[in-house]
């Protein structure tokens, strides 16, 4: 089965406009055309999706679709339960339709992001408005078991209200997809090798979760804020407590073999450089990832370089802060930590050749520091890849971003089963569904 990856923007207006690109097919003309209302179906929702609503008449003009045909499918979709037209009541009331649009009814759908110091959980409507949210700190050395039962405790809290609960994870980590085991999550050992698809399926509502790592689900989202005008190519870079990537090439996020590919952090740039939490020496981690600048500052500290940050609570946001205000030690490694991205984001560009490239997580605080250092190393080092032919920007999204975006992707594969909807685009992130 091939999950449906949304494609909607907008998440500053809290997703309000949640119908804005669900899909990102063309409906295909030829085998599609053997079966009006299949074609008729295709070409519903993706206006829906990517716009939010959509009148009939637009539908007509734009597919050339048959008015009987249209009708049909329309009024079927609505008994279902999955289109609602909010002022009209039957077919002929005398008055102009409405637009169509999704039943936020049709579904309860529930985001959770697992960071190594947090947990986000969304709860958004069929339509793709979000109802509710909330946050929980990890403890210190949380065990799997301690970190299940968190999850379970948010999970149960937000599905309170709604009584539903499709739910949509977004993992620290590398995962397998085929069995739903974590596999390797260096910034948070204690989750690794955890069955986390039986997990979710013996203890929630939902009998088959949809599962991905949470820095694609997060390079999804950042696609997703670029619409209308998506770019063919994008790649995302997230520096925060960890380092990782993602790349997208017309609509299809990347994923690998056993969803393992984009792990830029663990990239080794010194076989003979600082040892990383993944035993390797040298990896970009281990010179810019949280626990690295910690060690950093404080051997900058011992050798004389003043600061005002108090070293016994170092903390990223606190890091960039006391960088982008001129503090003598952070400032410092600040700019140090900037030249040894900039050149590993000029290898991404050689071989990707990105239309747009985003950063996000605490470090894209650094702003024009961090943005200039990139754009430095692409035009000094890339062939054929000017550094200002490609759009290099800093995430505008917050941190609920991965929580919403898993909910939005579930349900997504859920449209797509209820509907019977084929789009293969784009391979799933969901364990037991390929």
């Amino acid at each position: 089965m091939c999950g449906i990856f949304a494609v909607k923007g907008g998440y500053s207006n809290a997703m309000r406009n949640s119908g804005r690109v669900l899909l990102l097919w063309l409906v295909s003309v030829g085998s599609v055309l053997m079966n009006d209302r299949v074609y008729v179906m295709h070409a519903l929702f993706s206006e829906i999706v990517r716009n939010g609503s959509v009148s009939r008449s637009q539908l007509s003009r734009t597919y050339g679709l048959r008015p009987a045909t249209l009708v049909a499918v329309v009024e079927r979709m609505k008994k279902q339960g999955f289109l609602q037209e909010p002022d009209r009541q039957g077919r002929h009331t005398g008055r102009r339709a409405s637009d169509l649009m999704l039943n936020p009814k049709a579904g309860s759908f529930i985001g959770l992001e697992l960071t190594p110091s947090r947990i986000y959980a969304v709860r958004m409507n069929a339509a793709g408005e979000e109802e509710k949210r909330q946050q929980i700190q990890l403890p210190a050395a949380a065990s799997s078991k301690k970190i299940c039962s968190l999850l379970l405790t948010v999970y149960q809290d937000l599905r309170l209200a709604s009584g539903g609960g499709m739910l949509g994870f977004a993992d620290p980590g590398a995962i397998d997809l085929k069995t739903g085991r974590t596999l390797q999550t260096v910034n948070l050992p204690a989750w690794e090798k955890v069955q986390v698809f039986d997990f979710f399926r013996n203890n929630t509502a939902d009998q088959t979760p949809l599962l991905a790592p949470e820095t694609l689900v997060r390079t999804y989202a950042e696609y997703l804020q670029c619409t209308p005008d998506f770019p063919e190519t994008l790649f995302h870079a997230r520096f925060s407590e960890g380092i990782g990537g993602g790349f997208i090439n017309k609509g299809e996020l990347l994923i690998g073999n056993r969803c393992s590919s984009m792990e830029l952090g663990h990239l080794v740039l010194s076989p003979t450089g600082r040892r990383c939490r993944c035993g390797n020496r040298g990896c970009l981690e281990a010179m810019a990832g949280a626990a690295a600048l910690r060690q950093m500052m404080q051997e900058l500290v011992a050798s004389g370089v003043s600061t005002r940050m108090e070293m016994n609570d170092f903390t990223l946001e606190h890091f960039v802060q006391m960088a982008n205000e001129n503090d003598r030690a952070a400032q410092v490694l600040a700019q140090e930590t900037c030249e040894r991205i900039g050149p590993v984001l000029a290898m991404v560009t050689t071989l990707l050749n990105p239309q747009i490239i985003v950063l996000s997580g605490e470090l894209a605080g650094l702003g024009n520091l961090l943005l200039d250092a990139v754009k430095r190393a692409i035009a000094l080092r890339c062939l054929n890849n000017a550094a200002e032919t490609i759009k290099i920007k800093i995430s505008t999204l917050d941190e609920f971003a991965g929580a919403r975006t898993a909910a939005l992707l579930r349900r997504n594969i859920f449209l797509e089963k209820a509907l019977q909807l084929r789009p293969r685009l784009i391979p799933p992130l969901s364990a037991g569904m390929i």
